[in-house]
C-alpha cells in the first residue's frame, strides 16, 4: 500500500485513540457545524457592509471599526461559543470512553516500535 499524501488525508482521519462519537455528540458537532456555515456567509456580508459604510479600507480603520460594532462582538461571541461547544463535546466523548482509552494506550505503549 503506497503512503497516504497530504491532499489524500481527510481531516477526520481516526487514530486508534480517537473516541467514538455517540448519537448526542454527533448530533452537537452538527449542529454547531450547520450554524457556522449558515451564519458564517451572512455575518461577513453584514460586517462588510459596516465596514463599506465607514469607508474603512485598510486594515486598521477596518478594524477600529469592527472593535466598536455591537454585530462584531455578537459574532466574535458566537464563533468562541461554538468553538467551545465542539471542545465540550469532545471532552464528553474522552471522558465517557476514558477507560477504554486508556487500555488502548497502554497496549500501544507496549507494541514494538513501527519500522519506516
Amino acid at each position: 500500500m503506497s503512503e497516504p499524501t497530504l491532499e489524500s488525508r481527510h481531516r477526520s482521519a481516526v487514530h486508534a485513540l480517537s473516541p467514538q462519537v455517540n448519537l448526542e455528540g454527533r448530533a452537537r458537532q452538527a449542529f454547531v457545524m450547520h450554524v457556522k456555515r449558515g451564519l458564517g456567509p451572512l455575518a461577513a456580508q453584514g460586517l462588510q457592509q459596516i465596514c463599506a459604510q465607514h469607508g474603512a479600507e485598510d486594515p486598521e480603520q477596518v478594524a477600529s471599526v469592527l472593535r466598536a460594532s455591537s454585530s462584531y462582538a455578537a459574532w466574535t461571541a458566537l464563533s468562541k461559543g461554538s468553538q467551545r461547544q465542539m471542545w465540550r463535546t469532545l471532552s464528553d466523548m474522552i471522558s465517557r470512553q476514558e477507560e477504554e482509552l486508556e487500555d488502548i494506550a497502554r497496549d500501544l505503549k507496549t507494541r514494538p516500535a513501527l519500522l519506516s
